[in-house]
């Protein structure tokens, strides 16, 4: 219902939150332990260390597992096959390159140093500006559910799209108006002619 809504995650941003959320549990957490420490302040003294063992080894597994988070995700990002569209990618980009990419890739520009016609991530704010996001992600979405040769003209007239990375296989090899540039097990890139 309102957690769901769209214009409470366009009026609250998440970087915003990053700050917030951290600094509300620091206030409840010190607002729990001002509230036992009053109700059971003598009984907290006598077991002092204890309590002091007991944080120290609730910090060092907290610590350790979020390291293991780190370590396991930047792991599996290496592993991507994603990762040879980029390198193609930023060692053949040219200044006038704008690339078709599926809605949910939201690492692929800041991955490779080039422009996307639209992400779902990267919304803009102002009304206007939102409408033609909008009206973007619903075309590169509609291409991606039903990718046609003629469309992907029609995305290079409409938003200048120069490549157009498809997940797999190439839909239509036969599409005269395309490219391949570079393609592996996982990835087909093309160049729109």
């Amino acid at each position: 219902a309102v957690l769901d809504s769209d214009a409470i995650a366009f009026l609250a941003p998440w970087r915003l939150s990053v700050f917030l959320v951290p600094l509300a549990t620091g206030v409840i957490l010190a607002w729990a332990i001002n509230a036992a420490w009053s109700r059971w302040g003598d009984v907290l003294a006598r077991r002092e260390a204890w309590i002091m063992a007991a944080t120290a080894v609730v910090l060092t597994v907290v610590v350790l597992a979020g390291a293991r988070a780190i370590r396991d995700s930047f792991a599996a990002r290496r592993a991507d096959p994603i990762q040879g569209v980029y390198a193609y990618v930023k060692a053949n980009r040219q200044p006038d390159d704008v690339y078709l990419v599926p809605t949910g890739m939201a690492d692929f520009r800041l991955a490779t140093g080039v422009p996307v016609v639209v992400t779902w991530k990267s919304h803009p704010y102002k009304d206007v500006e939102m409408l033609e996001w909008k009206t973007r992600v619903d075309a590169v979405s509609a291409f991606y559910g039903e990718p046609h040769c003629i469309r992907i003209g029609d995305l290079y007239h409409e938003y200048g799209a120069t490549h157009v990375l498809f997940p797999g296989a190439l839909p239509d090899p036969a599409c005269p108006i395309i490219d391949i540039v570079y393609q592996d097990d996982a990835y087909t890139l093309v160049r729109v002619k």
